[in-house]
C-alpha cells in the first residue's frame, strides 16, 4: 500500500482542515452546551438550597410554638449587635457569625437558668478574639439581654487598640 503525498492532491489537505474545523467546532459547542446545563444546575441547586433553609426556619417556628405551651419559659433565639459602625459590612457578618456560633448553646436552654449564671455567661462570651482576613479583633461584650431571645451587644476592635 502506497502513502499519496499532500502536495499530489491539495483538496485532501482541504479537505483535513475542513474536518479539523468541524471537529474544533463541535466541541466547542459541546462545551457551551454543558456549560449551560452545568450553570442551570447550579441554579437549580442554590434555589432549592435557599428554599430549604426557608422550610427548615418554618419548622423550627412551629415547634417553637409547640414548645411555647410548656410552662417554662425557654430561649428560642440568639441576637447579635455589634455596637461600633466603623467596621465593614463582611467584616460584621464574620465577626457575627463567629459569636453566634460560639454562644449557640444557649438556644434551648431555660431562662431561669440563664438568669442564674449570667456572670458566667458575660465572662465566657466577653473577652474574646476574632481572626478574620490575617487581622486579629478584641470582642467584648457590652450588653446582655437575657429573655425567650437572648441578645448580645458586641464591640469589636483591632486587638491592637484597648477597649474601653
Amino acid at each position: 500500500m502506497r502513502i499519496v503525498p499532500a502536495s499530489r492532491h491539495p483538496r485532501l489537505f482541504r479537505y483535513e482542515m475542513v474536518f479539523l474545523f468541524g471537529l474544533l467546532c463541535g466541541a466547542v459547542l459541546c462545551l457551551y452546551v454543558v456549560g449551560q446545563q452545568v450553570d442551570r444546575y447550579h441554579l437549580t441547586v442554590k434555589t432549592l438550597t435557599l428554599e430549604n433553609a426557608k422550610l427548615q426556619e418554618e419548622v423550627r417556628a412551629l415547634q417553637d410554638k409547640l414548645e411555647a405551651r410548656s410552662a417554662k419559659p425557654v430561649v428560642r433565639k440568639l441576637e447579635v449587635v455589634l455596637v461600633n459602625d466603623n467596621l465593614d459590612a463582611f467584616l460584621q457578618a464574620e465577626i457575627m457569625s463567629h459569636v453566634k456560633k460560639e454562644a449557640r448553646f444557649l438556644v434551648g436552654l431555660p431562662v431561669n437558668s440563664l438568669l442564674e449564671t449570667h456572670r458566667a455567661l458575660v465572662r465566657l462570651l466577653g473577652n474574646q478574639t476574632v481572626t478574620v482576613d490575617d487581622r486579629t479583633y478584641r470582642l467584648a461584650l457590652r450588653t446582655l439581654v437575657v429573655g425567650e431571645t437572648v441578645v448580645l451587644y458586641m464591640d469589636a476592635q483591632p486587638a491592637a487598640q484597648p477597649i474601653p
